[in-house]
């Protein structure tokens, strides 16, 4: 397991606004910036297209597809009514809208089109008397987000987004509100939960904060989503987080993907995180044109805009074969960036997203299955109560991981229906003998004993 602890500057300045995202504590930080103009022109040509710095525009030639993929975005809110998003919004068919009924059961009345996890509500956006984004409860982020995933192509406005090319379905999930965007990591964990639970692929994160914390990364660890995160802006210059570390984007998962950004001239952007160990690749993030609430359009900047790229294409690759785990789609995203000498020490990859060589790569490698047994040791000191956790899981990824007191088969535990959830990699157990239990998504399991003797 990797991770570190560090605090990550909160500033507001006029060219550059960092909003603050609270977890644990404030020193936080979103990984976006304002608009950097806040015109609403339909179409605006200016600098190099991202689509086509990204090879994005060219992939689509090479696949199309009508197979469904549920990118969760957890963000702001996004505007579900927008012109260019709305046809590509998900909709939760097992729900009756309006009926102040839970039909579906899940605990979230008239979760129609997604959750709005800081206000405990149905209701996705904010506006204010104009019909644009409510600067008291900014929902602009999100929805550029979503523009750049997913907005609707071909319909004669706007943009079109990355994963335009398939059916894809963005499930919006309010997590941060106010001026400043501030959440809490309990809505962030219920989030991710909600999104696994209604079958989205892809999860799009862009939010950091300086706190580790080991809930959220089990719960990002036990999804079979693959999580696309930020890795953080610094208005003063990009900050190494192999040193300085920001969550999750420093999470080392096999299912997560940290990105950073480039600018219009494919340099490495100067306001961009960086870590050759903690960020794998970069994508566009300077002065991306998306939507915006409100039937509008401006330009963000940050590498909030150059996660979505990577979370469309993750999307794309998905629709290609819906039975590539999460750590293979990341495989393929990072196999195939295309280096860069400006990231050279930048990034794992040392590359930008390669849209087309992703989508040649999945289209000519075979998913497969796995057939190995999670990794799980337990240790404890002589004479301590406390047992620490290691686990791992390079494919499939983790399911579920509990225990039992005395000792226990695999079969006890009923394929992980039975058993105290572990929330925490470090544990106080009384004396006694422990069983634990894991799981991945493809139903191999282990279980290992422990004895604690104080």
């Amino acid at each position: 397991m990797h991770y570190k602890k560090t605090n990550v500057l909160y500033k507001k300045m006029c060219f550059f606004l960092l909003l603050s995202f609270i977890l644990l504590s404030t020193s936080t930080a979103y990984a976006a910036t304002s608009p950097l103009s806040s015109n609403n022109k339909r179409y605006d040509l200016s600098g190099q297209d991202p689509l086509a710095l990204t090879r994005v525009s060219e992939s689509w030639s090479y696949y199309r597809s009508s197979r469904e993929v549920i990118v969760a975005v957890i963000d702001t809110g996004v505007d579900i009514e927008h012109e260019d998003l709305k046809d590509h919004i998900w909709t939760n068919d097992k729900e009756i809208s309006g009926n102040g009924i839970d039909d579906d059961g899940n605990g979230y009345i008239d979760d129609i089109h997604g959750w709005n996890f800081y206000n405990n509500s149905p209701d996705l956006c904010s506006y204010n008397k104009d019909g644009l984004a409510d600067s008291k409860n900014n929902d602009n982020h999100g929805t550029h987000v979503a523009g750049i995933i997913g907005a609707v192509a071909d319909n004669g406005v706007g943009i079109a987004g990355v994963a335009s090319n398939i059916n894809i379905k963005i499930l919006p999930l309010k997590v941060t509100g106010g001026e400043n965007g501030t959440g809490k990591t309990s809505s962030l964990i219920k989030a991710i939960q909600y999104a696994s639970d209604m079958g989205a692929s892809i999860c799009n994160i862009s939010l950091n904060s300086s706190n580790y914390n080991e809930e959220l990364y089990l719960t990002m660890m036990k999804s079979p989503m693959l999580f696309v995160c930020s890795s953080g802006n610094n208005d003063d210059g990009g900050v190494n987080i192999d040193k300085k570390p920001t969550y999750p984007a420093s999470f080392s998962l096999p299912n997560l993907i940290s990105v950073a950004a480039i600018d219009s001239d494919k340099q490495f952007a100067s306001y961009s995180n960086y870590g050759k160990n903690s960020v794998e690749i970069a994508a566009p993030g300077t002065r991306i044109y998306s939507t915006l609430v409100g039937n509008s359009y401006g330009r963000f900047t940050g590498t909030s805009m150059a996660t979505p790229f990577v979370s469309g294409v993750a999307a794309i690759l998905n629709s290609i074969s819906p039975n590539f785990y999460a750590s293979e789609l990341k495989n393929l995203i990072l196999n195939s960036a295309s280096p860069l000498d400006s990231l050279s020490k930048k990034v794992s990859t040392g590359g930008i997203l390669d849209a087309t060589s992703a989508v040649l790569l999945a289209k000519d490698t075979a998913h497969k299955k796995d057939k190995k047994a999670p990794t799980l040791t337990l240790s404890s000191k002589k004479g301590s109560n406390q047992v620490s956790i290691s686990i791992s899981d390079k494919s499939s990824g983790i399911k579920t991981l509990s225990y039992l007191s005395g000792k226990h088969s695999k079969s006890d535990f009923k394929n992980g229906k039975r058993g105290k959830t572990v929330t925490s990699l470090t544990l106080k157990l009384s004396k006694g003998t422990y069983t634990f239990y894991a799981s991945d998504w493809e139903g191999n399991e282990v279980v290992k004993t422990i004895q604690i003797s104080e």
